[in-house]
C-alpha cells in the first residue's frame, strides 16, 4: 500500500492527495509536534479513529533527519529519511527560542487547529552548547554518544550589562508579521584558562561550554581600574569577521594564600571569582606586580600592578617581603603593614 506524502505548514500536518486533472488537495491533520529522547521529531495525531482509518494515519508519526537553524532562527529538519515526504523536503518549525539551559535548547511553537483554536506548545532538543572554530555560538544536538546536528547563530553576542553572555538577533517571520527584536542571556560565569582563551562555563558538570579565541587587549593590566579587555573575532553569516571588545568588570584582591582573584559581578546570579596563581615583585616605586598564571600553572601571558593608593581603604596586603640581591620580591602568606 502507498504510503501518504505529508507537508508541514503554519506548525500543522497535511496529508496530500493527488486528484486526477485537479491540484494536490491539502488535508489538515490536528495534533502537534514533539520531540523524543533520541531528539526526533514526532508528529502526534489527535484525530478521530474514523478518520485516521479513512487516511491509514498511525497515532504518531516520525521523522528523522538533519536538524539546523535558518537564518529567522526557526528550527528546520532536513535531509528526512522517511520515503513518505518527497525527496529533499524540509520541515520548517516556526518557533521562538525561550530558553538556553545547560543541556537544552527550548522553543514555543504556536499553532491553529483546524477549528481555529491557537495552541502554544514547548519543545526541547537535548546536546550541548559551545563554540566553533569562528567564535560563533552553536548548539549540537546530540543524535547518539558520537554524532551531532550543529545548530550555528550566525548573529552577535556580547558580555551584557551584569557581564552575562548576550546574544541579540532579529526574529523575521514566514508570515507578514513585523520583525522584532530578541535577547538571549546565557547564565554562566567567565573564567580565564590560557593565553589565548576565554571560557564560559554553563554548567560545571556538563558538557556546555563557550571556548573562544580570544587575546587580551592589553596584557599589563592595573588593578585600580577593575577591567580585563579582550580582541576577539566572531565570524558573522559564515564569513565576515568582526572584531569585537569584550571588556568584564569586577573587583581584585590578594588572597591570604598569595593567589590573586578578579570578583565578577552577575547581578541577580551573585559574584564568581576567577582566581589565578601569581608571583610577586615589588619594585622601587611601591608597586607590586603579580604575573598571573591559570589554574593549571601555566602563565597566561598577562600581569596585573598595585600601586600603594589602591590599597588606602583596608590598609594592609597580605604579602611578605624579602630581599634577593638589589631586587625586592613579594610573597603571600602573612599581613604585614604596607
Amino acid at each position: 500500500m502507498k504510503k501518504h506524502r505529508y507537508l508541514v505548514k503554519n506548525n500543522f500536518l497535511a496529508i496530500l492527495i493527488p486528484q486526477k486533472g485537479r491540484p494536490v488537495a491539502e488535508i489538515p491533520v490536528d495534533g502537534k509536534f514533539v520531540i523524543d529522547k533520541r531528539n526526533r521529531l514526532v508528529y502526534t495525531v489527535d484525530e478521530p479513529p474514523v478518520f485516521k482509518k479513512k487516511y491509514r494515519l498511525p497515532d504518531k508519526i516520525t521523522f528523522e533527519g538533519t536538524w539546523s537553524l535558518d537564518a529567522a532562527h526557526n528550527l528546520v529538519l532536513s535531509g528526512i529519511k522517511n520515503h513518505n515526504l518527497f525527496k529533499g523536503d524540509a520541515i520548517t518549525i516556526e518557533c521562538e527560542i525561550i530558553d538556553t539551559s545547560s543541556n537544552a535548547l527550548s522553543v514555543t511553537v504556536a499553532a491553529k487547529s483546524k477549528d481555529g483554536t491557537e495552541t502554544i506548545k514547548l519543545l526541547q532538543l537535548a546536546g550541548a552548547w559551545q563554540a566553533d572554530e569562528a567564535n560563533r555560538i552553536c548548539f549540537r544536538v546530540k543524535k547518539s554518544e558520537s554524532a551531532y546536528d550543529i545548530l550555528t547563530f550566525e548573529g552577535e553576542w556580547q558580555a551584557g550589562e551584569n557581564n552575562q553572555l548576550v546574544y541579540r538577533y532579529t526574529k523575521t517571520y514566514l508570515k507578514r508579521k513585523p520583525k522584532s527584536e530578541r535577547t538571549l542571556i546565557f547564565k554562566g560565569y567567565w573564567d580565564i584558562t590560557g593565553q589565548d582563551r576565554l571560557v564560559y562555563i554553563l554548567n560545571l558538570s556538563g558538557p556546555s561550554l563557550f571556548s573562544f579565541k580570544a587575546q587580551m587587549q592589553s596584557p599589563s593590566l592595573v588593578g585600580k581600574d577593575g577591567v580585563i579587555k579582550y580582541q576577539l573575532g566572531i565570524g558573522i553569516q559564515a564569513k565576515l569577521d568582526k572584531v569585537y571588545v569584550l571588556s568584564l568588570y569586577g573587583a581584585w584582591k590578594i588572597e591570604k594564600k598569595g593567589s590573586i582573584s578578579f570578583d565578577i559581578d552577575y547581578g541577580a546570579a551573585g559574584v564568581k571569582a576567577v582566581t589565578f596563581g601569581a608571583s610577586a615583585n615589588l619594585d622601587a616605586n611601591d608597586e607590586i606586580t603579580f604575573e598571573l598564571r591559570a589554574k593549571t600553572g601555566k602563565p597566561i601571558g598577562a600581569s596585573v600592578a598595585f600601586n600603594r593608593d589602591f590599597w588606602d581603604d583596608q590598609a594592609k596586603a597580605f604579602l611578605r617581603l624579602s630581599r634577593d640581591g638589589k631586587e625586592l620580591k613579594a610573597e603571600g602568606g602573612v599581613a604585614i603593614l604596607w
